[in-house]
């Protein structure tokens, strides 16, 4: 079962009683990105600067910065929040074979972690 599929599975959208597939949820949309936008983040071709601002509650940004940021190599700063879903998604994909990948997943597994409707365990890369 491709990672995405667990994630539907999770938030009760499976397959229908009848085997009908599950309902296409663009989980970019839903969290205010671009679809596109994601994509050329996840493959390095835009910055992280140009991705709204997720919906931060009152202190979630501090401690993400102080308790989850890596420092970024080279460079006097942190990650941003795009930067470490970014580092997230793509370190658990690596895990999973590609012949299981379903069409977007990178950015829809993005879309659902940008806007905290899924969180990943563990760390990665």
């Amino acid at each position: 079962m491709a990672l995405m599929e667990r994630a539907l599975e999770g938030l009760g959208i499976g397959a229908g009683i009848d085997g009908s597939p599950a309902p296409e949820i663009d989980f970019c949309a839903r969290a205010g990105l671009d679809r596109s936008m994601v994509a050329a983040f996840l493959s390095g071709q835009i910055d992280s600067s140009l991705l709204p601002e997720p919906a931060w509650g009152p202190i979630g940004k501090v401690v993400f910065e102080r308790t989850y940021a890596r420092d970024v190599p080279g460079e006097d700063r942190k990650e941003t929040w795009a930067e470490t879903v970014r580092r997230v998604v793509l370190g658990n994909l690596y895990y999973a074979p590609e012949r299981l990948a379903l069409p977007a997943e990178a950015e829809q597994l993005f879309g659902l972690l940008y806007s905290f409707s899924a969180v990943a365990a563990g760390r990665h890369k």
